[in-house]
């Protein structure tokens, strides 16, 4: 995290921070760091991503929708992680669940 505050404007380590708060399960501080990979490189799927990631875990299901569709609009790829999110969701909230499936016409590949 040393790097992403000492490069705020570079993508690469605010995603770099981004993804160690992750595997930390600090949502809210890996938000916050792909969040800032989002500003430093508008076009970064994987820092979407990442952002979608922490609002789903952090159960902020509308802006991790938002997330997921908008890295899906810069790569076709983020597909497949938008449908882990899916699976994660299956058991756990329908109303959720049944927006996260219906969003797939949109991202699908």
């Amino acid at each position: 995290t040393q790097a992403a505050r000492q490069f705020k404007k570079s993508e690469f380590a605010q995603y770099e921070a981004g993804r160690i708060s992750e595997e930390g399960k600090n949502w809210e501080a890996a938000r916050k760091f792909y969040f800032l990979g989002t500003k430093a490189y508008p076009k970064s799927a994987r820092s979407h991503l990442g952002v979608a990631r922490s609002y789903l875990e952090l159960r902020e299901y509308a802006k991790s929708l938002n997330y997921y569709l908008r890295a899906c609009s810069l790569d076709r790829q983020s597909y497949s992680e938008l449908l882990e999110a899916i699976g994660k969701l299956r058991n756990k909230n329908d109303k959720w669940y049944s927006r996260f499936r219906a969003a797939r016409n949109k991202c699908g590949v």
